[in-house]
């Protein structure tokens, strides 16, 4: 089987794309334009941020869905299915089958990450600075919640901390907004400009950024939403591409199906006896 040939750190970063490719864009259905100058589609860059500050309170328990994936880092390729499941605030749960076969399993609470996988049979159980330490990826649980539902990593911008333009390209005119947290990331953002909605976040690691040609980064975009339940709006399509120096770009689409809002909802997790530790 392809899932044979990754090596477990393969397999854990595979889960980790997932988490970040499941920004599933949750928000408060955007119905109204919030443009103030209708022929211009201008948006005080205050009001911008007042309405942002808005849409990211979310009204949400739990969220469950299937999920089918494209994983592709130009030497293999992959498919798989994905259960999702979030209990806003506390816990985040991912099951991973490959050809009908459970081959791993995740689950994120603020304090801890625990994931193994059944090919090598190998677990992880610790925080968040293995990522780090592993594959250069600053990660904690606000920031997986915040990306699994659709929130810009940054969550408190304000107009005075950012810079703010409105772009356009060949398909649309949107609001860029720019953000350094000093000594961990770069993030800009893509807004549209009728709804707010986010498009488009991408994620720069400056420490990691050389005099090399290639930029580390992590991007991701919204595809294609749809109303769930007249509360939220999710995106049937998200893609990824994961960009480091020196390694091979990774890519990952994820295809949504069965989404479901506040049910009760079960994570069952225990790492199998006689695995060993990544």
């Amino acid at each position: 089987m392809l899932v044979q040939k990754m090596n477990s750190k393969q397999i854990v970063l595979f889960v980790v794309l997932i988490l970040l490719a499941s920004c599933k864009g949750i928000k408060r259905i955007a119905q109204r334009e919030y443009h103030t100058d209708h022929k211009n589609h201008i948006l005080s860059k205050k009001k911008f941020f007042k309405i942002l500050e808005d849409k990211n309170d979310l009204d949400y328990q739990t969220l469950s869905s299937k999920v089918i994936l494209n994983y592709n880092d130009n030497s293999k390729q992959l498919k798989a299915t994905m259960s999702l499941r979030i209990e806003k605030d506390k816990r985040i749960w991912i099951s991973v089958k490959y050809l009908g076969f459970t081959v791993a399993k995740l689950l994120a609470t603020p304090d801890n990450v625990k994931v193994y996988e059944k090919v090598k049979r190998q677990y992880f159980d610790g925080d968040y600075s293995y990522f780090k330490e592993n594959y250069g990826i600053d990660l904690n649980y606000i920031m997986l919640q915040n990306l699994l539902t659709g929130i810009q990593v940054p969550t408190h911008l304000t107009s005075k901390q950012t810079a703010w333009t409105k772009e356009k390209d060949a398909h649309r005119d949107f609001y860029m907004v720019d953000y350094l947290e000093k000594g961990q990331y770069h993030w800009i953002g893509e807004f549209s400009i009728d709804h707010l909605t986010l498009d488009r976040q991408k994620i720069i690691y400056p420490e990691l950024v050389s005099n090399s040609n290639k930029e580390n980064h992590c991007q991701i975009d919204y595809i294609n939403r749809q109303q769930i339940e007249n509360t939220l709006e999710l995106p049937l399509n998200v893609k990824l591409e994961l960009n480091q120096e020196k390694k091979e770009s990774k890519h990952l689409e994820l295809f949504y199906k069965n989404i479901i809002v506040n049910q009760k909802l079960n994570f069952p997790f225990s790492i199998p006896q006689g695995y060993s530790e990544l």
